[in-house]
């Protein structure tokens, strides 16, 4: 079975680059696949990051608008003989008797740090986040786990007409990744009785 040892080095590396999120990372990742399983270590650091959330009330159609075009039917048309075909591929290749390139799972252990210049907006939040978390995968068909905080730093939260403090933003993850807990507290500035969310 083949084997790969592979060092890389990032430095200032574009990983997102679209008008609404643009993420500029740096740091070193050590990859090796050996025996059978894929293994990746490193750390990497958001040198940059600016993240527009998508506003809940965009406009969409109704359920009971339908929009018919001959361009849109062609196209789902074509995409449908491509799927067929590259099934059939699939059908052929699956006949050949192959070894898999990684016959037990992955492990996977990376850092992700924040940095200090990790600015989120939308949804009524304007923030910058800091923290790290630590990403482990060891399985084909489960997602990573996650471990580690995120914690807001200057935020401003707009909520009920009314501009909000962040006093504190905290998520903690433990687990999968889109279960974090959430403690965070926000409050009305200048005013003598506090009242926020």
């Amino acid at each position: 079975s083949p084997r790969i040892d592979l060092r890389a080095d990032i430095d200032h590396l574009r990983a997102l680059v679209r008008a609404d999120r643009q993420v500029t990372v740096s740091g070193e990742l050590q990859t090796g696949l050996r025996d059978g399983q894929l293994q990746v270590r490193g750390k990497i650091t958001a040198d940059r990051a600016a993240i527009t959330l998508p506003d809940e009330s965009a406009p969409g159609l109704g359920s009971d608008v339908v929009v018919r075009s001959a361009a849109i039917e062609r196209e789902a048309r074509e995409k449908a003989e491509r799927e067929a075909q590259a099934r059939s591929d699939e059908a052929e290749d699956a006949q050949k008797p192959q070894e898999p390139l990684l016959r037990r799972p992955p492990d996977i252990a990376v850092v992700f740090d924040l940095g200090n210049d990790f600015a989120v907006q939308g949804r009524g939040i304007t923030t910058r986040l800091e923290g790290a978390l630590d990403i482990r995968a060891n399985s084909l068909t489960a997602p990573p786990r996650v471990t580690g905080e995120v914690r807001t730093a200057q935020g401003q939260y707009r909520a009920y007409g009314q501009a909000l403090d962040v006093e504190s933003g905290l998520a903690r993850f433990n687990g999968v990744v889109d279960n974090p807990q959430l403690d965070i507290f926000a409050l009305r500035p200048n005013i003598t009785q506090p009242a926020g969310v």
